[in-house]
């Protein structure tokens, strides 16, 4: 049997390593029965079919149990269902782990399928009774969900708030629900949740086939498992798909690391899957670029050939490119024409200094976090793969902390990101140092006379431990993501937020305090028109549909998410595109704001440099009418930048104003 991972020379043969030191998955030394040979290929597209229908059929399973119990995951008085549901699964996935521990291959894929009928399962339960994904449309979920409501209005890059900007955030996952949208003629934030759901099921089994590829089936599977209930965010999917994949990706391509027989993708393979990536998400190759670097720097201290050369490399990063352009040409294009950008905070962060995920928090993570960093230090010279890890590791620690030293001198490279990089390291290096503790206790033992007795009692005892921390390691994961995903403060969110017709979901209003509701919406909806009801003013003040045609003044954030209206501004300086001008269309409106008179108010509207304004929809307040916008302090977090109007300023013949509650929705006259 070779070895688990190759495409490098050990540093310490097995002829002169230590007699005490245990095999590892990551060492040269064959270590059964967690190693196993590559299986062909027929073989490997047979078992994807059959964990295909596992995945399927188990999300089945929870979504009945979840039926079943009509569980209510945003009800305290529920919680022991969620968590006996939630018990269940876990101890079907123990179950399943251990059923066969000798038929790794047959394990492993178990494994991977029931990784992704927790993640998709659980979420189904979470979001049992709303429509809505997860955080509804709370921060970030909110403009995720307007670049995905612009995306059903059309097909073209398109910058989700400003008209004739294109889009600036990576644009595949929001155009994948747009699009999908458009063709089964619903909203667009209705799809959210059921891609959200498939995506989170998809990224098991893809990361697995790419963590196979270095690690032997099922460590990698288990890493695999590991980090998806680890660093899985239900809100972002597709940075949680990025991040899954560009690990193992990154190991194979940049640093050469693969297990026995297991060739090299072509060059365009790896680019393609570069490609595909960038389209998702962006930030994880930049410390990894530091990581390369750092690499290569001690490549050239131990005199070893570098595992990538740099024509390979050129042909991956043309390609992952060539894939890509719909995403950064026609930025770039902006860029060479000398468009004016701002100089924005591109990164929320906490007062201060942020620091990052130590392997010291009494969860799962923390716990693997602790035992990884063991590994590595004692695996460091002697495997590769630990070395790498190790060295990858500590250029995003500095990465991390670099970047927050840099933030206060102005300077944004989202240090913040980093954390959930680092993360998913501490827990694949956790999960292969409990490989080696239960190979170590799995392996068996032949001894004759008084010890073979000995010897079959002690296999028995360590295959009892080996299950034992088995299923302490998975109902502790199972604990940790229901606690975030589950019962936490996302999903109740996502139960009880206002759906665009006014009425609401299973959970109803919320009846507790809370700040998980869209920017300038009162949570409760005590005196707010619904999203229909503005639509339906506007269109009986104008005789006119709200559309993207429509560009206005506001900054209710529920009407932005739900209506393909364009904005004037960003109703946060973090969500304007970079080439948006937040600063200057804000002094705009200040200006606006001491008009002596409605004449001037809509000749600023009217005609700036910015966009022709066809109305406004604003709070009203005991100061007149109000909009009530937020800027970044970079880098100590953000401060509310109110703008107040007099109720005079907007008076006919250049304005027609009609009220919907709390709100004054107002039309500029054509003239």
């Amino acid at each position: 049997m070779g070895s688990p991972v190759s495409g490098y020379p050990p540093q310490v043969s097995s002829s002169t390593a230590r007699r005490s030191d245990p095999p590892s998955v990551a060492d040269p030394v064959p270590a059964p029965p967690l190693a196993d040979p590559p299986p062909p290929r027929r073989g490997l597209l047979t078992r994807l079919g059959i964990l295909a229908l596992a995945v399927v059929l188990g999300w089945a399973v929870v979504w009945a149990l979840g039926r079943l119990t009509d569980v209510r995951a945003f009800s305290p008085g529920q919680r022991g269902t969620v968590l006996l549901v939630v018990e269940c699964v876990a101890g079907l996935l123990t179950a399943a782990t251990w059923t066969a521990v000798r038929r790794t291959t047959t394990v492993a894929t178990v494994v991977v399928a029931a990784t992704s009928v927790t993640l998709s399962g659980l979420g189904t339960l979470a979001l049992h009774g709303t429509r809505w994904n997860f955080n509804g449309l709370y921060s970030d979920a909110g403009f995720r969900t307007e670049a995905a409501t612009r995306f059903a209005d059309t097909a073209a890059s398109a910058d989700y708030g400003y008209r004739g900007l294109p889009a600036y955030y990576p644009p595949a996952l929001p155009w994948l629900e747009g699009r999908l949208a458009a063709l089964f003629h619903v909203p667009a934030w209705a799809t959210m949740k059921p891609v959200t759901l498939v995506m989170v099921a998809l990224v098991p089994v893809l990361a697995w086939l790419l963590w196979r590829r270095i690690l032997p089936d099922l460590p990698a599977a288990l890493v695999v498992a590991a980090a998806a209930l680890g660093t899985a965010d239900l809100v972002r999917p597709d940075e949680t798909l990025v991040l899954s994949l560009v690990v193992p990706w990154w190991l194979d391509l940049v640093r050469g690391l693969r297990r026995p027989g297991v060739r090299p993708l072509p060059a365009w393979g790896y680019g393609v899957i570069l490609g595909v990536l960038l389209l998702f998400h962006t930030f994880y190759f930049v410390p990894l670029a530091v990581a390369t670097v750092a690499g290569v720097l001690v490549d050239v201290a131990r005199r070893r050939p570098r595992p990538l050369r740099p024509g390979r490399a050129a042909v991956v990063a043309a390609v992952g490119l060539l894939i890509s352009t719909p995403y950064w040409v026609p930025m770039a294009m902006l860029k060479l024409r000398g468009a004016p950008s701002d100089n924005l905070q591109m990164r929320w962060s906490y007062p201060g200094f942020s620091l990052p995920p130590w392997p010291t928090e009494a969860s799962f993570a923390g716990v693997l976090g602790v035992l990884g960093v063991l590994w590595l230090l004692l695996r460091l010279r002697r495997s590769r793969l630990a070395e790498t890890l190790a060295l990858t590791l500590a250029t995003t620690y500095a990465f991390f902390l670099g970047g927050q030293w840099l933030q206060h001198w102005q300077v944004a490279v989202l240090p913040e990101k980093s954390g959930d990089l680092i993360s998913l390291l501490l827990v694949a290096s956790g999960v292969l140092a409990l490989c080696d503790v239960t190979g170590a206790l799995l392996r068996p033992r032949e001894h004759r006379g008084i010890r073979a007795t000995l010897g079959a009692r002690w296999n028995r005892w360590s295959r009892a431990v080996a299950v034992l921390l088995s299923v302490a390691v998975v109902l502790t994961a199972m604990g940790d993501f229901t606690g975030n995903w589950v019962t936490g403060s996302r999903a109740r969110a996502a139960e009880r937020m206002r759906y665009p017709d006014g009425s609401w979901p299973a959970g109803g209003p919320p009846t507790y305090p809370t700040t998980r509701h869209p920017w300038s919406v009162l949570p409760d909806g005590k005196g707010e028109p619904s999203v229909d009801q503005v639509r339906k003013t506007w269109q009986q003040l104008t005789g006119r549909p709200m559309s993207d045609r429509t560009l206005l003044v506001t900054s209710r954030a529920d009407l932005l998410a739900t209506t393909p209206v364009h904005s004037f501004i960003a109703w946060k300086s973090i969500y304007s595109h970079p080439y948006g001008r937040f600063m200057a269309r804000r002094d705009l409106l200040r200006q606006m704001s001491r008009c002596p008179d409605a004449r001037c108010a809509w000749q600023l509207l009217r005609d700036n440099p910015y966009d022709r304004v066809d109305g406004l929809v604003l709070d009203k307040s005991d100061a007149g009418l109000h909009l009530s916008t937020t800027t970044d302090i970079f880098p100590n977090g953000w401060v509310i930048t109110p703008i107040d109007f007099r109720p005079g300023l907007f008076a006919r013949p250049y304005f027609v104003r009609r009220d919907a509650g709390d709100v004054a929705v107002i039309a500029l006259a054509r003239r």
